[in-house]
């Protein structure tokens, strides 16, 4: 019994997430940023958007490719889980889509999680 509750305890923070991919949840845009990366090789660059926000009570930090020059504003967005897949116990990689009006969606990358 003590194995179970050590083992939930570890795996607790892990859970970002309680929801299914699929299931829409409220997520909080605290701040947005434009940030022009460097491919791996050197030879260009890619410019992307880092959001700051809250998920299920989380601080967490989105990162999505853009093609063009609109940033997302700060505010509550409704969002889906995409994907969520665990390499191991302590390992997470999520990909959420922010759902927008007129059916527009953009889809972000969890790239950080702060306690």
């Amino acid at each position: 019994m003590k194995t179970l509750t050590v083992l939930t305890l570890l795996l607790a923070p892990v859970s970002l997430a309680a929801q299914q991919p699929g299931d829409t949840v409220t997520i909080h845009v605290s701040a947005s940023h434009w940030v022009t990366l460097p491919f791996g090789n050197g030879a260009g660059h890619e410019s992307t958007e880092l959001l700051s926000a809250v998920i299920n009570g989380r601080k967490v930090e989105l990162q999505g490719s853009l093609s063009g020059p609109d940033m997302l504003l700060p505010g509550n967005y409704r969002a889906r889980l995409v994907s969520e897949t665990h390499e191991s116990a302590y390992e997470l990689r999520q990909q959420w889509e922010i759902l927008l009006p007129g059916d527009r969606t953009r889809k972000f990358d969890l790239t950080g999680i702060r306690e």
